[in-house]
């Protein structure tokens, strides 16, 4: 009776450990599935900026603010600041981020590059 008594005991023993193991496992998986909701959650709500491309060409420059105003072939204007070898009629290739908006007026320039020369600028 000693001997089936243990053997009763182990094998309880066994189930309790194997169900703690199985509390604890599905209590991780749990946890893992709020973080990965919690985070997809964030990032629908605070997205992040995106950049784009943009190819423009300058029509004013400043030596006195040490200011470039390009001009986008929608009619934006822009402008950012380092005239160095800048002239009217180049052309700017710009990166822009649209700082997580929709709307463009609040889109900044990142990095312009020179491009070449457009003559039929006016």
């Amino acid at each position: 009776m000693d001997k089936e008594k243990l053997e009763e005991l182990e094998k309880r023993k066994k189930q309790d450990l194997f169900l703690r193991r199985l509390f604890l496992v599905s209590m991780a998986i749990v946890i893992v599935m709020m973080i990965i909701g919690l985070m997809v959650t964030y990032h629908q709500h605070h997205p992040h900026p995106q950049k784009y491309p943009m190819t423009t060409v300058v029509t004013h420059v400043s030596r006195t603010t040490n200011t470039v105003t390009v001009q986008d072939f929608n009619g934006n204007l822009w402008q950012f600041k380092g005239v160095e070898d800048w002239d009217i009629g180049d052309i700017c290739s710009c990166i822009m981020s649209d700082n997580g908006t929709e709307l463009i007026d609040d889109d900044k320039i990142v990095k312009v590059k020179y491009d070449g020369r457009f003559s039929g600028w006016k």
